[in-house]
């Protein structure tokens, strides 16, 4: 039985609005995107060893 999904990524305006130096660890609105990614890949990578 596949479990359902813990981690959402959801529509994030700051994504779309990134500057050219893209995800950074300095700015605090960066650290929070790049965390939901994080999580979801990571969610993801346990799911396929699964299969």
């Amino acid at each position: 039985m596949i479990m359902p999904w813990k981690n959402i990524v959801k529509h994030l305006e700051r994504l779309k609005a990134c500057d050219i130096a893209g995800i950074t660890n300095n700015d605090q609105h960066d650290k929070k995107a790049l965390q939901v990614f994080i999580d979801a890949v990571g969610e993801m990578l346990k799911k396929l060893k699964h299969f």
